[in-house]
């Protein structure tokens, strides 16, 4: 957990959640997909990671220094 102190007069709280793990390693995916192979089927992604890189505390951190300029 980060807490920056406020600046500028700010009044209001803002809560920003990420996560850094991955989904665990298991079977029972659909015929075809597994955990460490992407597939694309029509206009969707499966595949364990696809939409989640793992760096939300560093986009977090970010958003809040370019709120800050």
């Amino acid at each position: 957990m980060y807490v920056i102190e406020p600046t500028g007069g700010a009044t209001k709280n803002v809560l920003l959640y990420g996560h850094l793990d991955k989904q665990p390693w298991m079977d029972g995916w659909y015929e075809g997909l597994g955990p460490t192979d992407p597939v694309i089927r029509g206009d969707n992604l499966y595949g364990r990671g696809g939409a989640d890189d793992g760096y939300s505390v560093f986009t977090c951190m970010l958003g809040i220094k370019n709120l800050q300029l």
